[in-house]
């Protein structure tokens, strides 16, 4: 029995891998597209909320974020919203498993929405874990293949594309250390698709 549990677990690992390397592959073939002008948005109206809580699940269920609580601090003025949904759920993806990687059991990661002055959406993720080291250059961690000194895992890749696809949504994307510990990854974007060329 303990043999099977290993073997399952070992091949549950293999495919968590695999699927990572099909993501980054997707999202190098996207990056093409889109330098080439090939990519555009196919924006749908969502219920913003329902849908970050129903595509965060999915992701921590696949992730398999076993001891790691995760909370949802969604506000109530924060309805429907104009996005690619498909795109939208890549820049979810890479900001919670980034959340998650920093993460360890028994750390809270929080989902905060809040609907701004400016008429955005701002969808935050905070964790718990070890911040920005000193040497993250916080200028330059959305550029494509940027790493810092002490980050040992990722392609560069992921925080670069979701700045891109964040920014054809017409929005923005930032991140900052909490004030006690862990660091919060950040992105607003407009409720309407008004005067936003796809």
């Amino acid at each position: 029995m303990h043999d099977q549990d290993d073997n399952f677990s070992t091949l549950n690992r293999i495919h968590r891998q695999s699927r990572r390397m099909k993501n980054l592959l997707d999202m190098v073939l996207d990056l093409r597209k889109l330098e080439a002008g090939g990519s555009r948005l196919k924006r749908e109206q969502v219920e913003y909320n329902k849908w970050i809580a129903e595509a965060a699940d999915d992701i921590v269920n696949e992730e398999k974020a076993e001891g790691i609580n995760i909370i949802y601090d969604f506000d109530a003025n924060v309805t429907a919203a104009h996005i690619d949904k498909q795109k939208c759920d890549i820049v979810l993806m890479n900001i919670l498993i980034n959340a998650i990687k920093h993460s360890s059991s028994g750390d809270t990661i929080t989902i905060h929405t809040e609907l701004t002055e400016e008429g955005f959406i701002r969808t935050s993720i905070s964790d718990e874990g070890p911040g920005l080291g000193a040497d993250v250059d916080v200028e330059k961690i959305f550029n494509q293949f940027y790493q810092s000194n002490s980050e040992k895992y990722g392609s560069g890749i992921g925080l670069s594309y979701s700045k891109i696809l964040v920014e054809m949504h017409g929005g923005r994307i930032g991140v900052e250390n909490n004030a006690e510990r862990g660091a919060t990854f950040w992105w607003d974007i407009p409720t309407q698709a008004d005067n936003i060329s796809d």
